[in-house]
């Protein structure tokens, strides 16, 4: 049976994204890690092992890069972001979904800051670089 999801729409801070989209990158790439080192050595040079890997690595980039982050302008704002969450919270979301939820609120901190009649190009810069496009391996694929 398919996991069911909804979209809910939410608001915060530009500060407050940083923090909750660094932390699921963080995260992620926590877990990935374990699974890594948890895998039979036999298998830590497959294909499998090596999309693990590049998504650490990837990761824990864009985590830094979001964690490097100092200064945020119109930091009372509210921006406007849509996340999917499980209709049963039995279990969390697949880490799939987690990496898009990061991803979705990024980009809107992104849209929001482009859209400002000020000149926030260093924070628009570093929001790209750290919005990036990951494959996040699932268990069977």
């Amino acid at each position: 049976m398919a996991a069911s999801y909804k979209n809910v729409t939410q608001q915060a801070c530009p500060e407050d994204i940083i923090t909750m989209a660094a932390e699921e990158l963080g995260t992620l790439a926590d877990e990935l890690n374990e699974w890594y080192e948890n895998m039979p050595e036999n298998l830590q040079n497959g294909d499998k092992a090596s999309t693990i890997q590049d998504a650490v690595s990837t990761l824990s980039a864009m985590q830094q890069t979001l964690e490097a982050i100092e200064d945020f302008p119109h930091s009372s704002a509210r921006v406007t972001y849509t996340t999917q969450q499980k209709t049963r919270k039995a279990k969390q979301p697949s880490r799939q979904v987690r990496f898009n939820n990061a991803q979705s609120m990024l980009e809107a901190l992104r849209d929001f800051y482009s859209n400002l009649d000020t000149d926030e190009d260093d924070i628009i810069n570093s929001l790209d670089e750290a919005i990036e496009e990951v494959e996040i391996p699932g268990p069977w694929g």
